[in-house]
């Protein structure tokens, strides 16, 4: 791939003082051609490759672009390789490509073997987050006002906000942005961006305060008993199992002595009846009773609405 060769190119630039195109060419198993127009790509990139002619002429980085990488330890390269190809999985960007090559070596075992591999773009070619992160972080970098169409517990309604960090926390993302509507910093989670309008308007750089996240002492959801929490025991087969991980970790199943049982506790059983009813017909609820009488009622509702 283009991409893979830049970065290797880059790498090989990085670590040596010159090298020719004949090299590159042997090396990649392409024509100095290709050589030449990927050159060019870097160049056009901002990467400051300069060619110097004679018998010990060759191609080169700039010296004050290159980093003494000794200052970093092989778990440090494995570190930023993880993370930073974690952010490349949404970020296509050239600086991204350079800053890669930068850091990592010419021999990429070590750090191709890295402890984590993360990638933050979705499993799905049509996915609705990666085109909505495409717009917003043009918005952030060029200080462009956002117009969303944005759904809450209140209801849809217009939103012109100022984007400023793009977030990801517990497998979703959100925007960190102020709103003008509430004249303050805000959240906005994607899933709940109906449509959002890149504005013409340039906005001002505010004071940003750091974004920090509260963890509460206990969920609605807990398999350990807490006082005032109620208990639910929910029943499935065993060939349901696979199902149910879809929706709750499977060490929730393990963690009920019982086999074919799940055991929990719950502040809210509107919040047990929404879990039941995510499971479908791959559990049974068998306490407590108000639980049983509350998803009959859920369904008697769903029923209704096929009867007009």
């Amino acid at each position: 791939m283009k991409l893979e060769r830049l970065l290797a190119i880059l790498s090989l630039l990085s670590e040596r003082d010159k090298v020719t195109a004949k090299e590159l060419a042997e090396k990649f198993e392409v024509s100095k051609r290709t050589i030449y127009r990927d050159l060019d790509s870097l160049n056009q990139a901002g990467l400051p490759i300069v060619s110097y002619a004679g018998r010990s002429g060759g191609l080169s980085l700039m010296k004050h672009y290159k980093m003494d990488k000794r200052i970093l330890s092989t778990a440090d390269l494995k570190n930023l390789d993880s993370a930073l190809k974690g952010l490349q999985s949404i970020k296509q960007q050239p600086d991204l490509t350079a800053l890669i090559a930068k850091l990592l070596p010419e021999e990429k075992d070590e750090t191709s073997r890295a402890d984590h591999y993360i990638n933050f773009s979705s499993w799905y070619a049509n996915s609705f987050a990666q085109k909505k992160i495409e717009i917003l972080q043009k918005a952030i970098e060029t200080r462009n006002c956002i117009l969303l169409d944005y759904v809450s517990k209140t209801g849809r309604r217009k939103r012109k906000i100022e984007p400023y960090q793009l977030v990801f926390k517990d497998s979703a993302w959100y925007l960190y942005a102020f709103c003008r509507e509430r004249e303050d910093f805000r959240l906005f989670k994607l899933q709940r961006m109906a449509s959002l309008t890149l504005l013409e308007k340039v906005f001002p750089v505010r004071p940003c305060p750091p974004l920090t996240f509260q963890k509460t002492a206990y969920s609605d959801f807990s398999l350990d008993p807490i006082e005032g929490y109620i208990k639910v025991v929910l029943a499935y087969k065993p060939e349901d199992a696979f199902a149910i991980t879809k929706v709750l970790d499977a060490s929730i199943l393990a963690a009920c002595k019982e086999q074919g049982k799940i055991v929990f506790y719950t502040s809210s059983l509107s919040v047990a009846c929404h879990l039941v009813f995510q499971l479908l017909t791959a559990v049974e609820v068998l306490a407590p009773a108000e639980l049983q009488q509350l998803v009959k009622e859920k369904l008697k509702t769903i029923e209704s609405l096929y009867k007009r």
